[in-house]
């Protein structure tokens, strides 16, 4: 009996070498802290404005597909829309803008017909600054991605930080959608 409890010892022994010899360990780094946002008031990240573009273009820390806060919009940002005709899905959508020359992806906001809508029917003169509710979305060509804010609730603030309106719109049917 003794000769079979020292066998079996020894071939747990080697089996547990074994183990050891054919484990790595990998030694992982933390992440670093995230610096984008914060979290507002209905649990959802607040960027401001002036830091869009780096929030947009972290990938890393900031998913397509997240809904986000941008605050201290200009009003001038959605004085400008014209239809979204670039590929062939694009029906119904728009880009909201200040001038021809606002062009940068990352600050640009694409939207749906129903904002649009009722941003025309709300009196964005009396508007100061904007608060905009939005989808981070994906437009992906055969050799560049960009990524872009899709704009589903905009509320205009007065000079005395009073809400004057707001306007919605829908979700996008798609986060990443081909160029």
């Amino acid at each position: 009996m003794k000769n079979i409890n020292a066998k079996a010892y020894a071939l747990l022994i080697a089996c547990a070498l074994l183990l050891c010899t054919a484990v790595n360990v990998t030694v992982v780094a933390a992440a670093p802290p995230r610096k984008a946002a914060a979290v507002g008031a209905k649990g959802l990240r607040q960027v401001q404005y002036d830091k869009l573009s780096d929030f947009v273009n972290e990938l890393g820390s900031n998913r397509t597909g997240t809904h986000y806060v941008i605050t201290s919009v200009p009003a001038e940002k959605v004085r400008r829309v014209t239809p979204y005709d670039e590929g062939a899905n694009r029906r119904g959508m728009f880009s909201l803008s200040s001038d021809e020359g606002d062009s940068d992806a990352s600050t640009s906001f694409v939207t749906s017909g129903a904002l649009v809508k009722n941003l025309r029917a709300s009196p964005l003169k009396d508007a100061a600054t904007l608060r905009v509710t939005a989808t981070l979305v994906e437009f992906v060509g055969s050799c560049d991605v960009y990524r872009s804010s899709f704009v589903t609730r905009v509320e205009g603030y007065g000079e005395d930080g009073s809400l004057l309106w707001v306007a919605t719109g829908a979700e996008p049917v798609k986060v990443r959608m081909r160029q």
